[in-house]
């Protein structure tokens, strides 16, 4: 089992919330219940370049794996770069390339794309022009991109597509597919970003509504990634407020269908305190085919 996704450079990991010290740092103590879950590797995410930075200094402690990238909600941090956006992205550029082999490698670009739910107005252009930068990224290192979209589609896939990610996820230039994370979005969106040759994840953001629900049950089985650890910890976790709490009746599994494959899927909400554990079942009409070359780097 690979944790897809997770937060470990946010200070909650160190006992620290909203700036206040709540216990201990007890990061050591969170990575021994994980392996006690049976947690093979982690893929520690970078959401800026300083992030990025200690994603990788951690992945190497911890001998798992990293991401580099900038968070679209961060974009301004290119412009705000003492020595300007091009010295910014030829920083992420290098941080890339002195760490593609061994023990915490770079294993996708990101966590990148567009957020126009929480990207004042006057970024929106910056937004789109840094998503571009790093997918230059992608396409240099032959690497997957660790995507992220919000209220922002038409956009995002019109990017994907005029830089070549429009099919097989990019892979005729150069590039290597990838998985659009925490995904929110309408089916047909949803069905457009498969047939780009993308993956798709889901978390406790993609399941707060009955809506939400009804998107994640088209999501294809071959397209499917979890994001767990207290689903993209620390954030989006389930909640007794989400129609998530229903979701056993929503994919009743027949008790005397002996033609189907049943999967049993574990989110593993492994915080700083406690571990708590749902299952859910996904019923489906044959037995699955999975491809393998999503995790074929790692």
């Amino acid at each position: 089992r690979i944790y897809f996704i997770v937060n470990l450079t946010d200070p909650i990991f160190r006992g620290i919330y909203r700036g206040n010290r709540k216990h201990d740092d007890d990061l050591a103590e969170v990575m021994k219940r994980s392996e006690a879950a049976g947690v093979k590797s982690m893929i520690i995410t970078g959401g800026s370049l300083h992030e990025s930075s200690e994603a990788l200094r951690l992945a190497k402690q911890l001998k798992v794996y990293a991401t580099v990238g900038c968070h679209p909600t961060r974009s301004s941090d290119f412009e705000k770069f003492r020595a300007g956006p091009d010295a910014y992205l030829a920083a992420l550029d290098q941080l890339i390339s002195q760490n593609l082999k061994g023990v915490g490698r770079v294993v996708a670009v990101g966590e990148c794309g567009l957020d126009y739910d929480r990207t004042h107005l006057r970024h929106l252009k910056l937004n789109r022009s840094i998503f571009v930068l790093q997918l230059s990224l992608a396409k240099k290192y032959r690497l997957p991109l660790f995507l992220h979209s919000r209220a922002a589609h038409d956009d995002f896939v019109k990017i994907l597509k005029e830089e070549g990610f429009g099919d097989d996820g990019g892979r005729k230039v150069g590039a290597n597919g990838g998985v659009v994370h925490s995904f929110t979005g309408s089916v047909s969106e949803l069905e457009e970003v498969m047939a780009m040759g993308f993956h798709v994840s889901v978390n406790g953001c993609s399941m707060k509504t009955k809506e939400n629900l009804d998107v994640v049950k088209a999501i294809h089985p071959d397209r499917l990634m979890l994001e767990t650890g207290k689903i993209d910890a620390p954030w989006c976790t389930l909640t007794s407020t989400h129609a998530f709490k229903n979701f056993k009746k929503l994919l009743q599994w027949p008790k005397n269908d002996t033609n189907g494959l049943q999967i049993r899927i574990n989110f593993h909400l492994l915080t700083s305190r406690s571990e708590t554990e749902y299952s859910l079942k996904l019923s489906v009409s044959k037995p699955l085919d999975l491809p393998k070359r999503s995790l074929k780097n790692i």
